[in-house]
């Protein structure tokens, strides 16, 4: 039996990278699966589901949006009766700018989606999981969460932010039988990290300088880390709750 036969999972940011990857895996290991998008179609990632034979819905939705994620939660509760699982991934990437430089609104806007929108995403599945009598939030987290690189005050803020909403949500939760934990991400070869270093100029040169500081000389990939949240998500990590996940490739173990 697959091992996440018969779950629901909803997952935010389902129609690119580690969302979607996730999105996908969940559906071979026999989870129904609704995944939020928000600018993009998510296409890809429902034409995968069904090569897989698998069930899956896109919603529309803007996690900073208190109805939108309210909406979400209720489609899939309305769609498959129950709501076991919540992989909370969208996410917006750091602008590069210093505390001095960076502008409000982007902090605001930065805050809103990645830390408010992990909290709503918690708030609006609660009451399903309690009524379920347990679940498992896997909320994504990064590695600037735990150190600090340059030009990230608003990316790392509301990462760190996200892990102590992690242990917050564990333990007053914890007598409903339910966990929550994360994943800490570091660097990933998908479209988003190429994007950013299309931004920092060298492209090419920039990879193979990320690439020499890892310990194991390469990037992770999005499936990589779908794995580690397919394991948190399930019932092999039952007696795992309140803790960070480090999926970095020993990045931040090396001095």
């Amino acid at each position: 039996m697959s091992i996440l036969a018969k779950k629901v999972a909803v997952i935010t940011g389902g129609a690119t990278g580690i969302g979607q990857a996730t999105t996908v895996r969940f559906s071979k290991e026999g989870a129904n699966v609704v995944y939020s998008v928000h600018e993009q179609s998510g296409d890809e990632t429902a034409q995968e589901i069904i090569k897989n034979n698998g069930n899956g819905i896109s919603v529309h939705a803007d996690v900073s949006k208190t109805e939108d994620v309210k909406n979400l939660m209720a489609i899939a509760f309305e769609e498959y009766g129950e709501i076991d699982i919540v992989v909370s991934n969208a996410g917006l990437m750091s602008s590069h700018k210093s505390v001095s430089k960076i502008k409000i609104d982007y902090w605001d806007k930065v805050i809103d989606v990645n830390l408010k929108g992990c909290f709503l995403c918690a708030k609006s599945a609660l009451p399903y999981m309690i009524k379920n009598s347990g679940g498992s939030f896997v909320n994504i987290t990064s590695i600037s969460g735990l150190v600090a690189f340059q030009g990230e005050p608003a990316y790392g803020a509301s990462k760190a932010g996200i892990m102590q909403l992690t242990r917050s949500i564990a333990v007053d939760y914890a007598k409903h039988n339910i966990r929550a934990n994360c994943l800490a991400v570091g660097i990933i070869d998908n479209d988003m990290t190429k994007r950013e270093m299309m931004l920092e100029g060298n492209s090419h040169e920039i990879r193979e300088n990320l690439e020499m500081k890892q310990p194991l000389g390469r990037m992770g990939t999005n499936e990589e880390v779908a794995a580690a949240a397919l394991f948190l998500a399930c019932g092999e990590s039952s007696f795992i709750t309140g803790t960070t996940l480090v999926v970095d490739g020993g990045l931040t173990a090396k001095a």
